[in-house]
């Protein structure tokens, strides 16, 4: 693949991404969040078992097949995934779509933030960068005029920190091993995890409504088979900053769709916060690790 059909194949994730933030606030009426993820996910990795089946011999020819390190990986991969899942769809509950998109894109600061516990160091400018994604979060959760902050958006942001994590631990895996195949471990480890969870917790374990039914699909299909699999792809030809920046995206496809669909007004002060935060996502992007001779 090369780099412009990357891109291209991380964008259309990130779209697919910022308009199911509708999906996952609608499913919201009929089921619990668990339940919800576990149903999804599963379906997404179901979708894909046929494509595994296809595409053995093209694995066989790359010898990226089946192994220990594919399996435990992509399912340490399906945990992190499983905890990002779970604290999003619990803060979507509480605070808006476009919230939810813009909170969510603020892993992309946060993948720099973690490399720097991988040993990597990087120029000032990017905690200028983190400085003004910053002041984008403070203007968007209201606590400019004294709010306090809203446990959707707390939850949120727990989950934009497990993305971070999900996105380190991809780009390590896919230089390595078959993308379909991680994509499909990861998607029935994170399903088993939050089944599992509504099962303990209590929540009904199945929809209760046609509608609730339509909303697992569309997500499950197009958010988690599809989504989740172009980043997988498209990752593997694209460095991790370059797609963060694309898949950074999805935060303004995510607040396009809560005005579309939800009618969520835009003040001034929430879009010079959705500016900011974007602003200081994409900015940061521009200061990838430094060479090992700069780490002093």
């Amino acid at each position: 693949m090369t780099r412009s059909q990357a891109n291209l194949t991380l964008t259309l994730a990130a779209l697919i991404w910022g308009i199911s933030f509708a999906f996952q606030k609608l499913a919201m009426d009929h089921m619990g969040p668990f339940l919800f993820n576990g149903l999804r996910f599963l379906i997404g990795g179901l979708v894909l078992l046929p494509l595994v089946y296809l595409m053995r011999e093209k694995r066989r020819s790359r010898n990226r097949g089946a192994s220990r390190h594919l399996f435990w990986g992509s399912a340490i991969a399906g945990i992190v995934m499983y905890a990002g899942a779970a604290f999003q769809q619990i803060g979507i509950i509480h605070t808006t779509v476009t919230n939810t998109g813009f909170i969510t894109s603020l892993y992309m600061v946060l993948v720099p933030v973690l490399g720097i516990f991988l040993g990597h160091r990087y120029a000032r400018g990017l905690w200028f960068a983190v400085l003004i994604a910053c002041a984008g979060l403070y203007l968007i959760t209201g606590m400019y005029r004294g709010a306090s902050l809203n446990y959707g958006d707390i939850m949120v942001f727990a989950g934009a920190l497990c993305w971070a994590v999900h996105v380190l631990a991809i780009d390590h895996l896919t230089s390595r091993h078959d993308q379909i195949l991680i994509a499909v471990i990861q998607f029935l480890v994170c399903a088993l995890f939050s089944l599992a969870t509504a099962l303990a917790v209590g929540e009904q374990m199945l929809p209760a409504t046609a509608d609730g039914w339509t909303w697992i699909l569309l997500s499950g299909v197009l958010s988690v088979g599809i989504g989740f699999t172009l980043q997988v792809v498209g990752q593997a030809d694209a460095p991790p900053a370059q797609a963060a920046v694309i898949l950074n995206l999805e935060a303004v496809f995510a607040s396009a769709a809560g005005i579309l669909l939800f009618n969520e007004v835009l003040g001034i002060p929430v879009l010079m916060g959705c500016l900011l935060l974007l602003g200081g996502c994409l900015l940061a992007q521009k200061y990838p690790p430094l060479p090992a001779a700069h780490r002093a």
